[in-house]
Order: C-alpha cells, then sequence, then structure tokens
C-alpha cells in the first residue's frame, strides 16, 4: 500500500512538471561561452510567468571589481523552435550612474521582458555584461528560467 502511495506522488511529480526541450547550441555572444560565469553568477527563480517581472540577484566571485552599465547589458533570449530569438524589454528600474560590483558583493536587478503569447512552457536565457575595472576584460554569466503561460 505505502508503495503505491509513494508511485502515485512520483507519477503526478513527473506529470505536472514543465517538460522544456534543452537546446544543444547557444545564442550568438560577444565573450566565448565558456567563460560565462566565471567571475560573476546570477540567480533568479527557476519559474516564471510570461508576464512577470523576473528579479536577478548578481553575485561576484571575481577578486577585482566589476563594473556594469545601468542596464547591466543584458541580453534576454527565448528558445522558440529550436532557435535563439532576442527578446527586447524595458528594465522597470535602472539605475542613474555605472554599477561598481566589489569581490564577493551581491546586487540585485530587474527586468520586464516583451514575451510574445506563449501557448507552453518555454526557455528563457538572461545574460549580463560587463567589464574589469583593472583590466577592461570583458566579462559575463548567464541564467536560464523556465517560463510558463
Amino acid at each position: 500500500m505505502q508503495k503505491n502511495f509513494i508511485f502515485l506522488i512520483f507519477i503526478f511529480l513527473v506529470a505536472c512538471f514543465p517538460k522544456v526541450e534543452i537546446p544543444a547550441q547557444n545564442p550568438l555572444l560577444e565573450i566565448p561561452y565558456e567563460t560565462l560565469n566565471d567571475s560573476f553568477s546570477i540567480r533568479a527563480p527557476k519559474f516564471a510567468h510570461t508576464n512577470d517581472i523576473i528579479k536577478l540577484k548578481i553575485n561576484s566571485s571575481s577578486v577585482q571589481d566589476i563594473l556594469f552599465r545601468p542596464d547591466y547589458q543584458n541580453k534576454i533570449f527565448i528558445y522558440n523552435k529550436g532557435i535563439w530569438e532576442e527578446v527586447f524589454h524595458t528594465p522597470p528600474e535602472c539605475k542613474l550612474g555605472n554599477i561598481l560590483l566589489t569581490p564577493n558583493e551581491t546586487n540585485q536587478f530587474s527586468l520586464y521582458p516583451s514575451l510574445p503569447n506563449l501557448k507552453e512552457t518555454t526557455l528563457l536565457r538572461i545574460y549580463i555584461f560587463g567589464n574589469i575595472v583593472d583590466s577592461e576584460k570583458r566579462v559575463g554569466a548567464y541564467t536560464d528560467i523556465i517560463l510558463k503561460p
């Protein structure tokens, strides 16, 4: 009886978990994909709805300061029918000056993507770019969010 109950819960969880196709390739970027998330990382909710404001936490893992423009030079892509499509968006907040993220510091940023009317669960990828202060080396990070209609 207990095994049947556990099996039913497992079936329920599998059935309720949204299925999203995992892309084999990545969008074309200005920096090598392999270097992303080396200097800082982005945390975001795992799931969001198509009309949600998305709140991000940016965590520095660099030993050097990172300088960001007020919009964090963010790019948003949606995975649609086997290709990445860039999504235009308006950040609901935009600080006036550049943002300096010191080693081991955390900052927050929110954005509001303008998404098509989704009929199925899909994948959203958010990129943020900045520069290491002393070397002006370009750095970036990304996070994935599963979007529900």
